[in-house]
């Protein structure tokens, strides 16, 4: 007879609650400017998270709306679903869709697989502009075992 254990503990569910919190709390209050759409954050998550997120790197911070306004911050060279990634990544520390799609897919030489590894090395530029430098490790991580295992 196997024992009930009535005290399992579930697994964290942080990144969730954080990212759910994130997603529906309506006082973001900066709105980062990229090539195709306008992707709308919180400015203190960033500033926490991460080391390259200030003027030096992105340049004047646009303040619109007075004391209690938003903050713009216009990003060239990048797309608006490699930010998006960027920022699930901030909000949550988990790994992104388009590295593990990568890494499912590392064994095709299509289309496809290289249009990921495109992606995954886009991902990893704004990481490094953005000094995440475990999503760049991520990243650098997935370009290998998928070009290492295929073409060695």
């Amino acid at each position: 007879m196997e024992a009930v254990d009535d005290h399992a503990v579930p697994p964290p569910d942080m990144p969730a609650r954080v990212l759910r919190f994130l997603e529906t709390n309506p006082r973001r209050d900066v709105t980062f400017e990229l090539e195709d759409g306008d992707v709308d954050a919180h400015f203190r998550v960033f500033a926490m998270r991460s080391p390259k997120f200030n003027v030096a790197n992105f340049g004047p911070l646009q303040l619109q709306g007075g004391g209690g306004g938003r903050l713009y911050v216009e990003i060239e060279d990048m797309k608006a679903d490699v930010f998006e990634a960027v920022r699930r990544f901030v909000y949550t520390d988990e790994t992104p869709a388009e590295v593990d799609d990568l890494l499912a897919h590392r064994r095709d030489a299509d289309r496809a697989a290289m249009l990921m590894a495109v992606k995954v090395c886009d991902l990893q530029a704004a990481a490094d502009r953005f000094g995440l430098e475990r999503l760049v490790l991520m990243c650098e991580k997935a370009l290998c075992e998928a070009f290492c295992t295929k073409y060695s």
